[in-house]
């Protein structure tokens, strides 16, 4: 897994840094040698949110992307058949057991769920669904 780096200097703004070894080996003495670094945090680059599009008669967009331990979808689809699949995850991104997420329905107002199995489908079980705000562990 790859990591992006934000660093916190007393002297600047934050510097983003893709490539956090390289970017430490040219940048020691500056980042480490006035005791002047604030903080330092790590996101994976798996975290960038990736778009897929939906399958069947779904329309709409899908978002994913994993954080730490965490799976998280935007989006919306709408047009489906109820508890029929609007796209399915990539293996590293799938939960270890079956769950159902509360949502809103993307159209019409209300509530609807979304179901997440483990083999990787997202399947709303209304007529359509908002994927704003799901968050699932991945453990």
């Amino acid at each position: 897994m790859s990591w992006s780096a934000v660093i916190s200097h007393a002297t600047g703004d934050p510097v983003i840094s893709s490539d956090w070894n390289a970017y430490v080996a040219a940048n020691a003495a500056a980042l480490f040698g006035d005791g002047q670094v604030n903080a330092v945090s790590f996101t994976p680059s798996s975290a960038v949110w990736a778009s897929t599009s939906l399958t069947g008669s779904w329309s709409g967009t899908g978002y994913y992307r994993r954080t730490v331990g965490e799976l998280w979808l935007k989006g919306t689809a709408t047009g489906g058949t109820p508890g029929a699949t609007a796209f399915t995850l990539p293996s590293s991104y799938r939960p270890a057991a079956t769950v159902y997420v509360a949502a809103a329905l993307a159209t019409g107002g209300g509530a609807t769920s979304v179901e997440i199995d483990t083999g990787g489908d997202v399947i709303p079980q209304g007529s359509s669904a908002s994927f704003e705000g799901i968050r699932v562990a991945l453990i």
